[in-house]
């Protein structure tokens, strides 16, 4: 059996009894990209967001399955939008710009917490 390693996007999240996740993540149909990745920042539209999007990144591609997915691809998974904790060392424009947290200003509104951390998801 194999396994892969990988950081996690989201460390973390309020989850309850009857909802699981439902309270900080949404589903979502993505089209896969060349860019996209687990931790790509998200628009309303479903599209990835560039740095000049910053202001306007509504969610974190909570989505470890892209790993086995092609260009093209089009899949069902998880955006993680409020009452997370988020790994900045998983982040990523599609642009691929250095994240800058402090401008993803509708995630902070939304109570997202910025954290780094080098944990392993197997």
């Amino acid at each position: 059996m194999s396994s892969s390693l990988r950081k996690q996007a989201i460390l973390s999240g309020v989850t309850t009894d009857t909802g699981g996740n439902a309270y900080t993540h949404e589903s979502i149909q993505v089209t896969v990209t060349a860019t996209m990745a687990n931790g790509s920042l998200m628009l309303a539209t479903g599209l990835e967001a560039a740095e000049a999007d910053a202001a306007t990144v509504v969610g974190i591609l909570d989505a470890p399955e892209l790993e086995g997915t092609a260009v093209g691809d089009v899949i069902f998974t998880r955006l993680a939008k409020r009452n997370v904790i988020a790994n900045t060392l998983v982040l990523k424009y599609s642009d691929e710009s250095d994240v800058t947290t402090s401008a993803l200003t509708a995630l902070i509104a939304a109570g997202v917490i910025f954290q780094s951390a080098e944990t392993i998801l197997v």
